[in-house]
């Protein structure tokens, strides 16, 4: 497999990344016009937590699921592989539940209030539906339906808008519960179509499990780790939520997370490129373990598109945060230092594969738990200090060092070819842009920022745009 294949691979989900794009941008400004940051603040701390406890209940299995399902090509190897994976996690929540519900009548859980209640067993639902959202998703990845993956993404942001809309105009009344209802409904919905169209795959039959020759033993081994890396991690991406809710007020919460929804749009293509390129990769090394120009070219192309969207991203915040509505207004200032999530994270994924292929999934624990605990830190001195923006400035710093571990250990086990001199360049040059961005005004000097930052990235991998431009041009000749 060559650069070509994910080019023309990226090309068959862009237009469902743009729809998705197109509709955040739409959908968010109604969402935050029609509830205030309170509510907000509420809602998105709902979505945090269940994030947290998807990363918890899937026991890592998740990733075993993709780490081993190219072992072999058969069907039912790949459905007794998806059974295993996916039946401890489910066994655990709904335990959990009924555990919950037998201490809530017992007394020992129970609360006087009803909403407490409501929300609690709708956390239980949206965490189950998550985890089997998780699969559904997973499997329509690693088959590689690329046109579906990007429906369903489509059809959750959709329908979330489109309840929400329907559930604050109609009852008007308990606003973050409202939306609660309607993400866990809109996301329940993707999940059932995602597993309809998989059917082959979940067909769960008797003597399933001796068609995979993976024992369960050692999918735990394997899974285990994670269990603590991407629980930790989950934390690492909540701690910013976590501190403001602790110091501040879910209005500072709710104001910091319309940011973040900002650059969720920005990191819909970071999500695009983890679910193609994961399973690309992994298929390559099975093929040919010796070759790494693979995941080097991958590394430059990525690493250039993520940091070219970042730079835009802050050049147009006051246009996007206008949308926001005037509450939300301070939403500029947090936004700039947020871009380092995505970036960072995507690109790490063309440098920490050497982890993945050499199974050193226990590796994944210390860095996620150095990178928790340094975000932890700063955002213990900052944001007591300067509220949001002082989480925004933790968060993006933790996550360059979150880049640079995953990559120097990584390297250790499978040596790639990376020029880092020229990435961390990169970096530092739009730190500095994104520093000016949240304490300084002038629009002006703000463009002439983002041309220096643009002119450094695209001289520094003058090739790599060179060969971006090159593929573009094959492609459109070939479609005319």
């Amino acid at each position: 497999m060559n650069v070509k294949t994910i080019f023309k691979q990226f090309l068959t989900v862009g237009i469902g990344t743009i729809l998705t794009m197109v509709i955040s941008v739409i959908t968010t400004p109604i969402i935050t016009r029609l509830v205030t940051p309170e509510e907000y603040g509420r809602f998105s701390l709902f979505i945090m937590y269940g994030n947290i406890a998807l990363s918890v209940f899937c026991l890592g299995l998740d990733q075993a699921l993709v780490r081993y399902y190219y072992e072999e090509n058969s069907i039912g190897y790949r459905n007794a592989l998806l059974y295993k994976c996916v039946r401890i996690p489910l066994i655990i929540i709904l335990a959990c539940f009924m555990a919950f519900l037998a201490l809530n009548n017992c007394s020992v859980l129970r609360t006087e209030e009803h909403i407490p209640l409501f929300i609690s067993i709708l956390f239980f639902v949206y965490t189950l539906i998550l985890v089997i959202q998780r699969y559904s998703s997973l499997t329509v990845r690693l088959e590689r339906r690329v046109k579906l993956y990007s429906f369903l993404g489509i059809l959750i942001k959709t329908l979330f808008v489109v309840l929400a809309i329907i559930f604050l105009k109609v009852l008007n009344a308990y606003p973050s519960e409202l939306l609660m209802v309607a993400i866990t409904v809109s996301t329940g919905i993707a999940m059932l179509l995602g597993i309809i169209a998989q059917a082959n795959i979940w067909k769960f039959e008797k003597e399933i499990k001796k068609r995979c020759v993976v024992p369960t033993k050692e999918l735990i081994r394997y899974a285990y780790p994670y269990v603590f890396a991407l629980g930790i991690s989950s934390f690492f991406q909540g701690i910013d939520k976590m501190s403001l809710n602790y110091y501040s007020t879910y209005a500072e919460v709710g104001v910091y997370s319309s940011a973040m929804s900002i650059v969720n749009i920005f990191s819909i293509l970071q999500t695009t490129f983890n679910s193609l390129y994961s399973p690309m990769a992994l298929e390559h090394y099975a093929k040919d373990k010796q070759d790494t120009s693979f995941y080097e070219i991958a590394n430059r192309i990525i690493t250039v598109l993520m940091f070219f969207f970042g730079l835009t991203l802050i050049l147009f915040k006051d246009i996007f945060v206008l949308l926001l509505g005037e509450k939300y207004r301070e939403a500029a200032c947090i936004l700039p230092f947020l871009i380092f999530h995505p970036i960072m994270y995507t690109i790490s994924e063309t440098t920490v594969c050497g982890l993945v292929f050499m199974k050193k999934s226990k590796m994944q624990v210390v860095i996620a738990a150095i990178s928790c605990l340094a975000n932890l830190l700063g955002n213990a001195i900052l944001v007591p200090i300067y509220g949001g923006r002082g989480a925004a400035f933790s968060t993006g710093v933790s996550y360059i060092i979150f880049f640079t571990l995953r990559t120097l250990i990584s390297n250790r086990y499978f040596k790639l070819n990376i020029s880092f001199n020229k990435f961390y360049a990169v970096t530092i040059i739009t730190g500095v842009y994104a520093i000016y961005n949240t304490v300084g005004e002038n629009c002006i000097v703000s463009v002439l920022g983002y041309i220096i930052c643009v002119t450094v990235l695209l001289v520094m991998y003058k090739d790599t745009v060179f060969q971006l431009i090159q593929y573009g041009k094959q492609i459109l000749s070939r479609g005319k």
